[in-house]
């Protein structure tokens, strides 16, 4: 967009919001709102310092906002620097893009400056396409885990992104032997999950049934679903032009998520204007905007944008023209503060294949050839959009004596479905196409309420005087890291250990785990130990396990299972809290609990197979865990365990829910074993190149595991300034 007509079109904005008085009244009333905060009579002396400090920050903030507004106002654009541009589109995002709830298929009431899509005619041309928007779910679990968005768009026709159909298709095209299900992830949309009904109740959900199209060149996907009741009908999508609905008022209708922008501005848009909820029905309203071109896939497409608040989770969203009431555009993506972008329904209307898919366009427009080659290139395909010639499996290269070894991902293939097989070893061979295929995933069994988990307890060991062994320090320079909870808590809660993760690397920074191997807690009352299989609701020997995201924190501060089955199994999951370490108690409940809990991609780290697995190398981190479970069958021990985030760890391309991503792959793995002896609790130290998987130890360690046992005073220094392990080094066997 030129430079001059989106200040002209903020201003235009910007004097919505105003109403009749001038713009710069809007700063003044920002800052007035800031101050009603409160005073600071009672504040402690260390507050008031703070508030102080937060005071000159806004004092700032509202001289910028003010020198803006006054330029803008005059028509001075050329003045308006690119930090002034930002301050006036965040005024526009917090004072003039509400989110509302919708509440029984009616969205509440809109604040100023959009009192007028309060009333009839065009309140009740809203509410009536709520029933056909639903949130896109993988409810394989049992408890539906939030994908995106999606809506209905003819008879059992149901139109998404791309982008969240990958979470549980592979192929692009029309053709059925192109286009599949992932085996074991049961996808559904369900058009309820609205504010204060129960997360994870599945009555309301409606299957997927069968993959329609993936479309080569827009971020749009079509499926087939049953179940359907007359009040979900199929909306009316529009033809008209995005270049004739420039500045038309629209609303979005969708489920936004927690944003993967944690930038501090972003942070406090989001909170602002969303709260603390999330993952249900809401309205945001907006203006269409010029069209403005992105990277999409593997193409640069010309979406349509809007200026509506929208977050992760919003992605298949429908874009609403409240004149009409027909659906203009397909939301896929947005930049906090710049623009959010959607696929044109008008340019969807120009496909024929699309037009013959069944879609319930308002009207026809003359087709186009634009997309042919996209077409033409996966047409000519066998199946799944895998390319004639089929790269070479993932390969290491590396001088002996170097600690580094570079592993290079083919993810151009998409031809893994899972979790690597048992037996896939990283070497020169190519993995067959079809060899993941014939394994079902499922994810385990993981029991509801997740927020109520009590975490790692720090009183596990009971050691004399009531002495507590307190999680890793986060120090100042890892308070900036760490992913954060909607409370702004950092420490994901889950049963019998905790997570702190590394939200730019999208792992964890640590784990801390109770661990027993105690008979009494590994068998029931009947004496029988539940099996592997028993503990993950399986019925079915074939059946491989999936992994679940946690959605307490942005998808983009965890790497989701999407990342490790788009890479042709050069990696594993591999555990950092080990599964077997916390699946013990005094019921089948609480050892499952513990189970399926680390079955969360917050617990996983990407680990090459052959250091990941026993039965791959020699003295690995395979046989590490194995080491700590016979050395510990008799007692309790607390394990520390975590990688080793190096910033010179090399970055690996792959993909995520959102599209391609490039990822820094830890080369080392630390683990520290606590246990209480007779003289008092010790604390042991590990360090293995390569590969990890969360495992206890014992204070009696064999020769052959010495090399690997260092001071955990390296180990701290290996955490590079983000988080202290003071207690552990006051108890370090090493140090005695």
């Amino acid at each position: 967009m030129p430079r001059d007509t989106s200040l002209h079109a903020l201003r235009r904005k910007l004097s919505r919001v105003a109403g009749d008085s001038k713009l710069e009244s809007l700063a003044k009333e920002r800052r007035s709102a800031s101050a009603r905060v409160g005073g600071r009579e009672s504040l402690t002396e260390d507050a008031r310092g703070q508030r102080a400090h937060l005071d000159n920050l806004v004092a700032r903030d509202f001289d910028t906002e003010t020198s803006a507004l006054q330029k803008l106002e005059n028509g001075d654009f050329d003045d308006i620097s690119p930090r002034e541009r930002m301050y006036l589109e965040a005024i526009v995002e917090e004072d003039g893009r509400p989110v509302v709830f919708v509440i029984d298929d009616e969205f509440d009431v809109l604040p100023d400056p959009w009192t007028q899509l309060n009333a009839d005619p065009v309140r009740s041309r809203i509410n009536a396409l709520m029933p056909s928007i639903g949130r896109i779910e993988d409810i394989s679990g049992g408890i539906p885990q939030h994908i995106g968005t999606g809506f209905v768009v003819g008879p059992n026709l149901m139109m998404t992104n791309r982008h969240v159909a990958e979470a549980f298709v592979r192929g692009l095209g029309r053709v059925r032997n192109q286009l599949s299900f992932v085996p074991g992830i049961e996808s559904a949309i369900d058009f309820r999950r609205e504010n204060e009904l129960d997360p994870n109740d599945l009555s309301t959900s409606v299957r997927l049934t069968d993959v329609v199209m993936v479309h080569p060149y827009w971020d749009m996907a079509l499926f087939r679903i049953e179940g359907l009741s007359p009040a979900n009908g199929g909306l009316r999508l529009s033809v008209q032009a995005p270049e004739d609905l420039v500045g038309r008022n629209i609303v979005v209708i969708g489920y936004p998520g927690r944003g993967n922008d944690r930038s501090r501005k972003a942070v406090q848009l989001e909170r602002k204007v969303y709260g603390r909820v999330f993952g249900v029905k809401r309205l945001a309203p907006g203006e269409i905007e010029v069209r403005e071109r992105i990277e999409s896939f593997d193409y640069v497409v010309p979406a349509m944008t809007h200026d509506s608040s929208t977050l992760a989770g919003n992605s298949g969203s429908a874009i609403v023209d409240v004149e009409t009431g027909e659906i203009v555009g397909l939301h896929f993506a947005g930049i906090t503060l710049k623009a959010n972008y959607s696929v044109p329904l008008f340019e969807l209307a120009r496909d024929p294949r699309v037009v013959d898919a069944g879609v319930n366009f308002a009207g026809s427009v003359p087709p186009t050839d634009e997309w042919d080659r996209a077409w033409r290139g996966i047409e000519s395909l066998g199946s799944g959009g895998v390319t004639a010639a089929v790269p070479a499996a993932p390969f290491a290269t590396g001088q002996p004596g170097q600690q580094s070894v570079t592993w290079t991902i083919p993810i151009q293939v998409s031809i893994s479905l899972g979790q690597p097989l048992v037996g896939t070893n990283v070497g020169p061979t190519p993995a067959p196409v079809h060899a993941a295929s014939e394994a079902t995933f499922k994810v385990p069994v993981i029991h509801p309420n997740l927020e109520q988990r009590s975490g790692y307890d720090p009183n596990f060991l009971e050691l004399d005087g009531g002495e507590l062994v307190p999680l890793p320090e986060i120090t100042e320079a890892g308070e900036n890291v760490i992913a954060r909870l909607a409370d702004n808590s950092h420490e994901l809660k889950y049963h019998k250990f905790s997570v702190v993760m590394h939200k730019e690397r999208r792992l964890a920074l640590f784990t801390a785990s109770n661990v027993s191997w105690q008979s009494e807690d590994k068998f029931l009352s009947d004496g029988r130990k539940p099996s592997r299989g028993e503990l993950n609701g399986f019925d079915d020997d074939n059946i491989r396990e999936a992994w679940a995201i946690d959605e307490r924190i942005p998808v983009g501060e965890q790497l989701p299972d999407k990342f490790f089955i788009k890479d042709q199994g050069a990696f594993d999951r591999g555990h950092l809290v080990r599964r077997d370490d916390v699946a013990w108690g005094d019921s089948f409940e609480d050892m499952q609990k513990g189970n399926g809990d680390t079955f969360h991609t917050t617990n996983c780290s990407p680990q090459v197979a052959k250091f990941n697995q026993a039965s791959k190398g020699v003295d690995n981190w395979g046989d590490l865990e194995n080491l700590i479970q016979g050395e510990t069958t008799s007692e309790r021990v607390i394990v520390f365990a975590g990688p080793v985030l190096d910033p010179s760890d090399k970055r690996f391309d792959g993909v995520d829910s959102s599209g391609p991503v490039k990822v820094q792959i830890p080369r080392q793995f630390w683990k520290i074993v606590i246990a209480s002896t007779e003289d008092g609790p010790k604390a042991f130290g590990f360090l293995l190149k390569q590969k990890l998987t969360g495992v206890p130890l014992e204070f009696a360690v064999p020769e052959d595991w010495k090399p690997y046992q260092v001071a955990i005073q390296e180990i701290e220094d290996l955490l590079f300034g983000l988080a202290t392990l003071d207690w552990c080094k006051v108890h370090d066997v090493l140090e005695f």
